[in-house]
């Protein structure tokens, strides 16, 4: 399911659920959170940068059955619950837009500049400290 198609079909969910024992960091994650979508995942990789637990969806242990059951239940009986998530997913997937991203690497990128020339100005201002004989 790719494109248009695929953000009708996530659209049209409550949640969901991302069981993956291992995750990197999770672009099928941020799709939903794009979507408005309560996430439900496993606590492992990049899916706890990602997701704020009983924020944005909910985080379990990967080795626990019985909590992944519990948490889709509970959301499952919770509308209000998912309402609110949707309206915190869409924030926090707003914060992985590449104009945000962009934004932050040129805040970064200009830190590092202003404190290299700092850097350069006071070691021309400081005298050599290395003994002439």
């Amino acid at each position: 399911v790719q494109g248009a198609q695929k953000i009708a079909f996530l659209k049209g969910a409550r949640f969901f659920v991302c069981p993956s024992r291992f995750e990197p960091f999770g672009i099928v994650v941020l799709e939903a959170l794009a979507a408005g979508i309560p996430v439900i995942a496993n606590r492992v990789g990049g899916i706890p940068d990602i997701i704020e637990n009983n924020v944005h969806g909910l985080l379990v242990d990967a080795e626990s059955t019985v909590e992944l059951g519990k948490a889709i239940m509970d959301l499952y009986k919770s509308p209000r619950a998912c309402k609110e998530m949707s309206v915190n997913a869409l924030e926090r997937a707003s914060e992985f837009d590449w104009m945000n991203v962009t934004k932050r690497y040129l805040e970064v990128y200009e830190k590092g500049k202003i404190l290299f020339e700092e850097e350069r100005r006071e070691s021309e201002e400081t005298p050599s400290q290395i003994p002439t004989t």
